[in-house]
């Protein structure tokens, strides 16, 4: 199993696509950096719990009303608005943008297809097997690499965005490094659920293009779901609390034990489910041609 983690890393390491991974990151943050945003966290999440986070919404809820007011002035530009955000005293451009790590959803998918299903695709998966002499420590290899690579591209999404952050924003705008911290730990849960589920789906569909065309409009397809009760007039937050762009945001948010405690058991779960699924699938089934 160690040989099987170890020869699917060197591959990643050594591959051209884990570097045009990096040059998107570095692009998608500096954007990000200069197109502040007030978050949406509030509206999904739970009622504040403490003076500062009362304060703290009213600040997003006075900016937000602010973009929708913006007069027609030629006057008003990017830069306008970027001072306006850089004085309020609660936002946090790096927060913010760590906020919307689902966007690494689409990177794990990638992580997927040169980890698991390349191999399906070009038939390789058979030496693999045979060397191990057990499906099992090959799931198990495959499992491990694409939760270590998720991690790692975590820790280096959340570099770039801390150091982008900084320069650009001139340090005006930063997160003390705890804050950080806590944002990174609890982002982890997720993350690493979803390229569980993703490992289940890779093992599962097998193919890349069926794969592809399942994982790609996933969680654009639950959030279409998630959205219907509203558009009913039916007032739920058990769909959206439980929706993983709405778990990511709030945790870089909310603080409060009821919120966080639930979220991550859900994670977890996720986990545990999505790998013994994948595993009983592929000790099982046959092996697709």
């Amino acid at each position: 199993m160690k040989r099987l983690i170890k020869a699917d890393l060197y591959r990643i390491i050594h591959g051209k696509a884990i570097y045009v991974v990096f040059i998107i990151m570095l692009f998608s943050s500096i954007l990000a950096a200069f197109g502040m945003s007030p978050p949406m966290v509030f509206s999904i999440a739970s009622e504040p719990s403490s003076v500062t986070e009362l304060e703290e919404k009213k600040e997003y809820d006075e900016y937000f009303k602010y973009l929708m007011t913006l007069p027609d002035d030629p006057d008003i530009n990017i830069t306008t608005i970027r001072e306006h955000m850089l004085s309020f005293k609660y936002f946090k451009a790096d927060k913010e943008i760590l906020s919307g790590n689902l966007n690494l959803y689409y990177i794990i998918i990638c992580l997927a297809v040169i980890i698991i299903t390349s191999d399906f695709t070009s038939g390789s998966y058979k030496n693999a097997i045979t060397i191990t002499s057990n499906r099992k420590k090959y799931y198990n290899a495959k499992f491990i690499t694409t939760a270590l690579m998720t991690l790692f591209i975590h820790t280096v999404n959340t570099f770039i965005v801390c150091i982008v952050n900084h320069f650009i924003n001139h340090g005006k705008s930063d997160s003390k490094l705890s804050e950080i911290a806590i944002i990174y730990l609890l982002h982890c849960f997720p993350l690493i659920g979803l390229s569980s589920l993703l490992v289940f789906l890779a093992f599962f569909f097998q193919k890349t293009a069926v794969f592809n065309s399942v994982a790609i409009p996933l969680c654009i397809g639950y959030q279409l779901i998630t959205a219907i009760p509203s558009l009913l007039n039916i007032r739920t937050k058990l769909l959206t609390r439980f929706e993983m762009q709405s778990i990511i945001s709030a945790l870089a948010y909310i603080r409060t034990p009821d919120y966080i405690i639930p979220s991550l058991i859900y994670c977890a779960c996720m986990i545990v489910i999505c790998y013994f699924a994948g595993l009983i699938y592929f000790t099982r089934a046959e092996i697709k041609s």
